[in-house]
């Protein structure tokens, strides 16, 4: 992602850098939310390295947000990053301030794309604070590198995450 000035110059030739970004392609007309752990999201007792957040051998919540508006629906939430296997780390999906858990699970030793954590959650109404949250302890190793949330149809089967 790189800024240019129209009909003049493009920022990398004034000295900046680009800024590199996964890209999640999706079917027309599929609603796809991606928060790299760079934007949108916090951390209580990570650190953040590149685009990343690393955990710092520190209890707590390693990342929490966007704190998303999304209508009732179904959706899948992946948690995309690596984790050390054996890690007492849990991700979640909560609304409500964090009283309405929707779905909880333990993070994985890395797959093949790089999912730590899936979530299928139900929406019964809309909410307008869907907060996503992985808890971590003082021995876990956990980087987040983004978050993608998307509708999701139990008739789907096409319903994992493509990088260009």
């Amino acid at each position: 992602l790189l800024p240019v000035q129209e009909h003049c110059f493009w920022f990398d030739g004034r000295g900046f850098i680009p800024e590199v970004l996964d890209v999640a392609v999706c079917t027309q007309g599929e609603r796809l939310h991606l928060f790299g752990s760079h934007c949108a999201m916090g951390t209580q007792v990570g650190r953040r390295s590149g685009g990343a957040v690393v955990s710092s051998g520190v209890a707590g919540f390693l990342l929490y947000g966007p704190y998303l508006t999304l209508p009732a629906g179904q959706y899948r939430v992946l948690f995309i990053g690596k984790a050390s296997a054996g890690t007492a780390a849990y991700a979640d999906v909560v609304a409500d301030s964090g009283c309405l858990v929707l779905g909880r699970g333990s993070l994985a030793a890395v797959d093949t794309d790089g999912v730590i954590a899936e979530l299928r959650v139900g929406l019964e109404h809309a909410v307008s604070d869907l907060e996503t949250r992985i808890w971590i302890d003082v021995t876990d190793c956990v980087t987040v590198d983004s978050v993608l949330i998307q509708p999701y149809s139990e008739n789907d089967i096409s319903s994992r995450i493509v990088r260009a």
